[in-house]
């Protein structure tokens, strides 16, 4: 049984990327939560199907039993709150008249030199540690990825839109920034944390700077803040200008001159139909190298483990 899901699962992954909602994406998906009902991506991806025919009413039982499942679940929790408007949703579909902390679908929006976004695009089945706040002054402490690893724990997955950094643009009074690439972040640690110390041989192993021969920020002497390992990156067809974005938690768009930091931002309409897909990428890759991450009841990562070839377990706890 464990090998026909394998089978229909790659199946219906491979439907979902290219937005396929024949009659073969019902088959696949229905026959999946046949033999798992428990199978939380088969469940949203055949509700999805269904809104996409024009059955609602079964596409919302669907994404409550997902949210039933896995309560963090954020592609469910945006398909109910689009298919029951002026409702938030709750942890298991029950409406109600206030908004949760996590209405819309939280993304973040960070610069990265465009060298190393080209180099990602050239290894697409690999995951990729990159680092965050090694450019803090002297005397200055680096800064983290606070709220993303937090909300990423809390999700269990992260979108990222990247801006492709150019210093010829960037020192230019006219800059205007905009979202040129996509990933999807799984893993998010502070790098004086004894997790990242448990994690570390790992993260060396997957950052980006091997793919361009550099030498990590940290192997120069620099501290680092955040790493942040990524999966299926994508450059985007027609960049999102920054004005276009909504900030997550204030009435107003990311500023067209944001430059330095992160910020935590609505996840595009246009990006939705990606995201699940990238969902699957980033477990696929993460199975392959033995990355799994340990739940609550609540859906909140609580500690990571990591199985190596040889069947050995290593525990990741903070």
């Amino acid at each position: 049984m464990i090998v026909e899901i394998d089978r229909l699962e790659a199946r219906a992954v491979q439907l979902a990327l290219v937005n396929d909602y024949g009659s073969e994406a019902e088959t696949v998906n229905r026959r999946i939560i046949e033999l798992d009902p428990t199978n939380v991506p088969a469940t949203t991806r055949l509700a999805k199907w269904l809104v996409k025919h024009q059955n609602a009413d079964e596409a919302i039982a669907l994404y409550r039993r997902a949210l039933e499942l896995q309560p963090s679940n954020q592609i469910a929790r945006n398909a109910l709150t689009e298919l029951l408007p002026k409702k938030s949703v709750g942890a298991k579909g029950v409406t109600r008249s206030k908004p949760t902390s996590l209405a819309g679908n939280p993304a973040v929006v960070v610069p990265v030199q465009g060298y190393y976004l080209r180099a990602m695009l050239e290894h697409p089945d690999e995951l990729t540690t990159l680092n965050f706040g090694w450019h803090a002054g002297a005397g200055e402490k680096p800064k983290r990825l606070v709220e993303p690893e937090r909300l990423c724990r809390q999700l269990g997955y992260l979108p990222f839109l990247f801006r492709a950094t150019q210093q010829e643009e960037d020192a230019s009074e006219a800059f205007s920034g905009e979202a040129t690439h996509a990933g999807l972040a799984g893993i998010i640690v502070h790098g004086n944390t004894s997790q990242y110390g448990k994690l570390a041989p790992y993260l060396y192993d997957t950052r980006v700077e091997r793919f361009v021969g550099y030498k990590r920020a940290d192997e120069l002497g620099a501290e680092i803040g955040t790493f942040y390992v990524v999966a299926a990156l994508r450059e985007l067809r027609k960049p999102i200008a920054y004005g276009e974005i909504d900030l997550l938690s204030k009435a107003r768009k990311l500023s067209p001159k944001f430059r330095r930091g992160y910020a935590i931002v609505d996840l595009p309409a246009e990006l939705r139909d990606w995201q699940e897909p990238a969902i699957a990428t980033w477990n696929r890759l993460s199975n392959s190298v033995g990355l799994e991450g340990l739940r609550n009841r609540n859906g909140v990562v609580t500690d990571w483990i990591l199985t190596g070839q040889a069947g050995s377990l290593t525990r990741l706890a903070e």
